[in-house]
C-alpha cells in the first residue's frame, strides 16, 4: 500500500526524535566514561596509600619479616593487607603498653629514690649548719611548718603526766587507747615522725609513741590495700618450679634474652636440669603471661626466640627478689633500634664484622652519638666501623621495606654524612627489592648530582672474610657518575 504524506512525515520526525536521543545517550556515556576514568585514577591512589599505610605498619612485626621465602606485601589483596595491618597494630600497641607500664614502674621507684636522696641532703644541711632550704625551693616547706606548729599546739594541750618522759626529761607524746580515730590528725603524727627519724632524736624532738589499737589499725588498713595485688603475685608464684625460678632470674638478674643464652645460664647452675626442662618451664611461664617471646630470623642462622619479662612478670620477680629486673637484652634492643627483627640483624651483622679483624671498632648502639647534619637535622647509622686508621664507615641493615618517599630521604641525608653510601641485607630477595629503591633515587635525584656518589650493596651471608673497604668484596656497586647500571662482582 503507498504510504500517505502524513504517514511519511511521522515516521521523519520519529526518526529524527531517535537520532536525537542517540546522540543524547552518546554525550552521556562519554561523560560519564569521563567520571569512571576519574574516580579510577582516585581509586588507584587511594589503594597506593593504603598499601603504603598498611606496608609501614607492617615493617614493625616481626612476623612479617619472612626470610628466605617467596613473599611479598605487593601479591597481597589489598582488603587482606589492611586486615593484616590492624591486626599487627594492635599488637604493637598492646606491647608499647606493656613496655610503657615498665617505664612507668622504673620511674616510679626512681622518683621515691630522688626524694630520699633530697631529704638524706636537708639533714646533711641541717647538721653542718647551712641554712635551710628556701620555700620557692620547696613549695611544701610551708605546710610542713603549718603541720608541725598544729602538733606542737596539741603536745601543748596534753597534761603534764602525758608530756615528761620519766627520767629524762624529754616531751613525749603519748596516745591513750580510748583516743578516737582522726586520720588528719594520725597523718600528722606520721609526718612528725619521719622527721624526727630522719633528723635523730635532739633534745627538742618530740618522741611519739604509738598506742596498740592504732597500730593494729593502720597494720590492717596496708593490709587491705595490697591483699588482692598481694594474692594476685602468690597466684603466680604458686605456678613455678624450680626451674621456672632460675628461668626468671635469668632474664630478670641477667638480662639474657635469646633462648639459647637463658639455656646456657639455666644450665651453668643447675647442670642436671635437661634442655627440654627448660623449655618447657619457658613455655608455661609464657602462657601464663610472665615472660613475652617473638621469634626473630637471624639472616646468618635462622628462626630462634627472644624473651622478655612482662609487667606482670617484672612484678612477680621483684615480690620474689626485692629488687626490679635489670633491663633485657630485648628491651635495650627494642629501645635502640625500635623492633626487635632489624635491631637483632644489626647485631648479628656487627658480630661478623667484629670477627673478620677489619675494623678496630665495631659499634651498633649509635642512638646517643647521632651525626650532626646542620639544620637540625641529624644521622643515627645502624653500625659505625672505625679501622685501624681511624677512618669511619657507615653501614645501614635494611630489611628493603621503605616505601620509595621514605627512602629517598634516608638516602639524601645518607649523603650528607659519607659519599658512600653502604646497606646489608638479609636476603637475596631483599637484594633484589634494594636494587630497584636504589635506581629510583638515584633516577629522581638525576646523576650529576650524585656523580660523586657511591652505593654499595651486599648480603648478610656474603659477609665472612670479606674486606668492605674494597668495592669488589660487594655484590652490588653503583657509581652514578660512570653510568647508571650496576656492576655485579658475585
Amino acid at each position: 500500500r503507498m504510504v500517505s504524506q502524513k504517514e511519511h512525515e511521522a515516521l521523519q520526525n520519529q526518526y529524527y526524535i531517535a537520532i536525537a536521543k542517540a546522540q543524547d545517550l552518546q554525550e552521556q556515556l562519554r561523560a560519564r566514561q569521563k567520571q569512571w576514568g576519574q574516580r579510577n585514577r582516585d581509586f588507584d591512589v587511594t589503594v597506593k596509600l593504603a598499601r603504603e599505610l598498611c606496608e609501614s605498619i607492617l615493617a614493625k612485626d616481626p612476623k612479617e619479616m619472612v626470610l628466605g621465602a617467596d613473599y611479598s606485601w605487593d601479591d597481597i589483596p589489598v582488603n587482606e593487607l589492611i586486615l593484616k595491618a590492624r591486626k599487627a597494630f594492635q599488637e604493637y600497641i598492646e606491647s608499647r603498653k606493656d613496655f610503657m607500664g615498665k617505664i612507668m614502674d622504673i620511674s616510679e621507684e626512681r622518683r621515691q629514690a630522688a626524694e630520699s636522696f633530697k631529704e638524706q641532703l636537708e639533714l646533711l644541711m641541717a647538721r653542718s649548719g647551712a641554712p635551710p632550704i628556701s620555700k620557692e625551693e620547696s613549695g611544701s616547706q610551708g605546710e610542713q611548718e603549718k603541720k608541725e606548729q598544729k602538733i606542737q599546739q596539741k603536745t601543748d594541750a596534753v597534761p603534764e603526766e602525758r608530756k615528761t618522759d620519766a627520767g629524762s626529761g624529754k616531751l613525749a607524746v603519748l596516745m591513750d587507747e580510748h583516743d578516737d580515730f582522726d586520720f588528719t590528725e594520725e597523718e600528722l603524727y606520721k609526718d612528725i615522725a619521719k622527721i624526727n627519724a630522719r633528723t635523730q632524736i635532739t633534745p627538742k624532738s618530740v618522741p611519739v609513741t604509738e598506742s596498740k589499737r592504732r597500730l593494729e589499725h593502720k597494720a590492717r588498713r596496708k593490709e587491705n590495700a595490697m591483699k588482692a595485688h598481694v594474692i594476685n603475685l602468690k597466684e603466680y608464684e604458686g605456678k613455678l618450679d624450680r626451674t621456672g625460678w632460675m628461668v626468671m632470674e635469668s632474664i630478670g638478674k641477667e638480662g639474657v634474652s635469646i633462648y639459647s643464652d637463658i639455656e646456657a645460664s639455666v644450665l651453668k647452675k643447675e647442670p642436671d636440669i635437661t634442655a627440654n626442662k627448660i623449655r618447657v618451664s619457658i613455655g608455661i611461664l609464657f602462657n601464663i603471661g610472665l615472660i613475652h617471646k617473638e621469634p626473630v630470623k637471624n639472616p646468618l642462622k635462622g628462626t630462634f626466640y627472644i624473651h622478655q619479662l612482662t609487667a606482670m612478670g617484672s612484678h612477680v620477680y621483684k615480690d620474689r627478689y626485692g629488687l626490679p629486673p635489670v633491663s633485657s637484652e630485648m628491651d635495650k634492643i627494642m629501645a635502640e633500634h625500635d623492633n626487635c627483627v632489624h635491631g637483632y640483624g644489626i647485631k648479628f651483622v656487627a658480630e661478623v664484622l667484629r670477627e673478620n679483624g677489619e675494623f678496630q671498632d665495631v659499634c651498633d648502639a649509635n642512638r646517643k652519638n647521632p651525626i650532626h647534619l646542620g639544620g637540625g637535622s641529624s644521622y643515627v647509622p645502624d653500625i659505625v666501623c672505625t679501622d685501624k686508621s681511624g677512618l669511619k664507615m657507615y653501614i645501614e641493615y635494611e630489611c628493603a621495606n621503605h616505601t620509595q618517599t621514605n627512602f629517598n630521604a634516608k638516602c639524601n641525608k645518607m649523603c650528607k654524612a659519607s659519599p658512600v653510601l653502604n646497606f646489608i641485607v638479609p636476603n637475596r630477595m631483599a637484594a633484589d627489592k634494594m636494587m630497584r629503591l636504589v635506581e629510583n633515587w638515584i633516577e629522581n635525584r638525576d646523576k650529576k648530582s650524585l656523580s660523586h656518589v657511591t652505593v654499595r650493596v651486599t648480603g648478610a651471608f656474603q659477609l665472612k672474610g670479606r674486606t668492605l673497604a674494597d668495592n669488589k668484596n660487594w655484590k652490588i656497586v653503583y657509581q652514578p657518575g660512570r653510568g647508571s647500571k650496576p656492576h655485579i662482582n658475585f
